[in-house]
């Protein structure tokens, strides 16, 4: 089994136990915070991957980083992993159950990038259009500033990708003067 198909099987089934249990929001909590947790520090991202560290040190270690930090749900699943030598792949487990938890909730993620921070109002307005497209979601919208994009934006969903960036369009018409041969009309 390849490592995304495990990784989206234990998501689910994590999913739906919090679901059954009615811990959901609890048991997304604790994933949130996990990945903060394996993103910031790199030393607990090479312990997860380690096949030199047995599996009943890494149920010790996990209990002791996350024991009384996240539910008992999220917990014993994290220990079964480890028992059942799947630490490797908690990390695309996470960002899977992410994923799922986001579709099982309606709630449809947009990036955007511009070249400076947005008004509240546009906000608000890029809400108002994407409700058109999703009636039923909810809208996370995540901002992100980069000044390299000169001006413009760069907006993606899931499934969609729009770049009106001003950089974007420069690299586009350098491309296709280089690409275009000159010929006079003399």
């Amino acid at each position: 089994m390849n490592l995304n198909k495990a990784a989206k099987r234990y998501a689910k089934a994590l999913l739906t136990f919090a679901v059954e249990r009615d811990e959901l929001e609890t048991v997304h909590a604790d994933v949130v915070a996990m990945q903060g947790a394996i993103t910031g520090s790199k030393e607990l991202a090479i312990m997860m991957n380690s096949a030199v560290i047995q599996e009943v040190k890494k149920v010790a270690i996990y209990k002791t980083i996350f024991g009384g930090k996240i539910s008992a749900t999220t917990l014993n699943f994290m220990i079964l992993l480890a028992k059942n030598s799947r630490s490797s792949i908690i990390p695309h487990i996470l960002n899977a159950f992410i994923s799922q938890y986001k579709e099982y909730n309606k709630i449809v993620t947009v990036r955007i990038t511009t070249a400076s921070k947005m008004d509240e109002e546009l906000k608000t307005d890029l809400v108002a259009f994407l409700k058109k497209d999703y009636p039923e979601s909810s809208i996370d919208v995540n901002e992100v500033v980069d000044k390299d994009l000169i001006g413009g934006f760069i907006f993606r969903t899931d499934t969609h990708q729009i770049d009106a960036s001003v950089v974007t369009r420069l690299k586009t018409l350098k491309r296709d003067l280089i690409n275009t041969t000159y010929t006079s009309k003399l």
